[in-house]
């Protein structure tokens, strides 16, 4: 069977994520990513619904930007997202790009 990762950005209603992520899990996907945008919801916040809405897909993050958080508090949030999805949680972060940055959450880089 193949590998399939789908992507479901949180700047749809939350009930529609969440159904979605669901229709994720029924057609057989392996791994479902989001992202954090200044213009969307809390992407570890989404996340948590999916985990409890879903019981076998994996759930990603691709990427959380390393300028938001502080190192303990994405520490905190990774390992309170895996405890909730039972192991299936993926931290993915990055340093997101100067335009996102600056532009768009205000920092300079």
């Amino acid at each position: 069977m193949a590998r399939l990762a789908a992507f479901n950005p949180a700047v749809r209603s939350l009930d529609e994520s969440v159904a979605r992520a669901k229709l994720v899990e029924k057609h057989g996907y392996e791994s479902l990513w989001t992202i954090q945008l200044p213009n969307a919801r809390d992407a570890s916040l989404v996340l948590a619904a999916y985990a409890g809405a879903t019981e076998r897909v994996k759930l990603g993050t691709g990427v959380l930007p390393i300028y938001t958080r502080h190192p303990t508090a994405m520490l905190q949030m990774a390992a309170t997202l895996d405890e909730l999805s039972g192991g299936r949680f993926i931290l993915g972060i990055g340093v997101s790009h100067k335009v996102t940055v600056e532009g768009m959450w205000g920092m300079r880089l």
